[in-house]
């Protein structure tokens, strides 16, 4: 798989963060309303449907591993973003990566419990398999 190219939209170059943001119309219900903009509806008996928005991850270069309670302090350094307590890991997108390997922090990170209960509905965080700490890199309340 090659690397992911930042999306466009009205001629301007928009990396994946902005473009997330921009299809959760809904802070109270992020997946939901995720859902509904990339997929055209959501059923109201069940909600959201993670095949539904999990190919809109996939096409932006990151790849599902599962709840933030049960991230597991074994997975790879990097960047990652939460939505709603749902964690998908930046595998192919080349300036998301770019990230994790140019940002600098006089912060000592945060613990994974720190990280579950942050505020806001979507986070995007560097993962220190190392220092087993998070560096919250955008946040969205």
């Amino acid at each position: 798989m090659g690397s992911c190219i930042p999306c466009h939209a009205n001629g301007l170059v928009m990396d994946m963060w902005e473009e997330l943001l921009s299809v959760i119309t809904d802070r109270y219900y992020p997946l939901e309303s995720m859902q509904e903009n990339v997929a055209g509806y959501v059923d109201p008996d069940k909600g959201w449907d993670l095949t539904r928005v999990n190919p809109w991850f996939v096409e932006h270069g990151y790849e599902f591993v599962g709840l933030l309670d049960l991230f597991s302090e074994n997975e790879p350094s990097g960047v990652y973003v939460d939505v709603d307590g749902y964690v998908w890991h930046c595998h192919t997108n080349a300036h998301d990566n770019s990230i994790y390997w140019y940002w600098e922090s006089d912060n000592e990170g945060d613990t994974l419990d720190d990280m579950r209960y942050l505020h806001g509905y979507a986070h995007m965080f560097i993962w220190d398999n190392d220092t087993k700490t998070c560096e919250v890199v955008n946040m969205a309340e």
